[in-house]
């Protein structure tokens, strides 16, 4: 059991555990280690393997529950872990928890997203972006590189997503990056100055929001590369193929929530 304790509890040397990552969390907001709590009775209640390991929510709630504490924390802490948990196996039907040897669909995804690079990610996100903005009462100018690339039209609105290897936002107070500077007021014709600037809106991806989005499309596909694999989904049984169908679906969501969110500063001209 030395490998769910190192991956999932705690690890004293290189990357931390599950729990510990999430236990930055607890005590930022001021609360005990509850990840850890519960990682930890799981643990001891999962070290004699059989029909009988692991311990019932009921249980659990009587061996961590203590005056001062909201009845809740246990049941958040163990939905929180076992999102990410590499060997923790939370059965929602017999409310038994325990640490397993096999790895859990957690740690099968982990290993396939550990092979899928940010490039590809972001191939896949610009896809969606095109898709999400695409043109209806805007027109639509997709990662517009140089000020030709927009035209000086009287005509419809022009929404120019800005590339995220092109620009990107860290915080609200900053100003408008150099490529939107050029494109409004340059037409890319030499000497030419834009005429019709007032159609132009512009969207750039914060930077904090597209880490969570890239990350979002890493797993998504690690996801959808099992699926479309039918020797690795021979290797699952009936339950982590149901468990890893439910992912892509709340992945797929999670992809285009965090990708809408990351394009989230506008600019647009104003005339005082």
């Amino acid at each position: 059991m030395r490998i769910p304790l190192q991956a999932d509890i705690y690890n004293l040397d290189g990357r931390e555990a599950h729990a510990q990552l999430q236990d930055a969390a607890w005590t930022a907001a001021s609360k005990p280690p509850f990840s850890t709590w519960v990682a930890r009775t799981i643990f001891l209640h999962s070290i004699n393997q059989g029909i009988a390991t692991g311990i019932r929510r009921a249980e659990l709630n009587l061996s961590l529950l203590t005056p001062g504490l909201e009845i809740g924390f246990v049941d958040t802490a163990l939905e929180r872990l076992s999102e990410v948990a590499w060997y923790l196996e939370n059965d929602a039907i017999t409310s038994i928890a325990r640490f397993k040897e096999e790895p859990s669909i957690n740690k099968i995804i982990a290993e396939e997203k550990a092979q899928i690079g940010i490039t590809e990610a972001k191939d896949d996100l610009r896809s969606r972006r095109n898709t999400i903005f695409a043109e209806k009462f805007f027109k639509l100018v997709s990662a517009p590189e140089s000020p030709a690339d927009v035209d000086d039209a009287p005509d419809s609105i022009a929404l120019c997503l800005i590339d995220f290897n092109e620009a990107t936002i860290s915080a609200t107070t900053e100003g408008p990056p150099p490529i939107v500077e050029k494109i409004f007021n340059e037409t890319g014709e030499s000497g030419k100055f834009r005429t019709f600037i007032n159609r132009l809106l512009f969207l750039v991806a914060n930077k904090q929001e597209l880490e969570r989005a890239i990350d979002n499309a890493r797993e998504h596909r690690a996801v959808q590369n099992i699926l479309n694999s039918p020797n690795r989904l021979q290797d699952l049984s009936e339950s982590q193929q149901r468990q890893i169908k439910d992912k892509k679906g709340t992945l797929d969501l999670a992809v285009r929530v965090s990708l809408t969110n990351a394009y989230r500063h506008l600019f647009y001209p104003w005339f005082p």
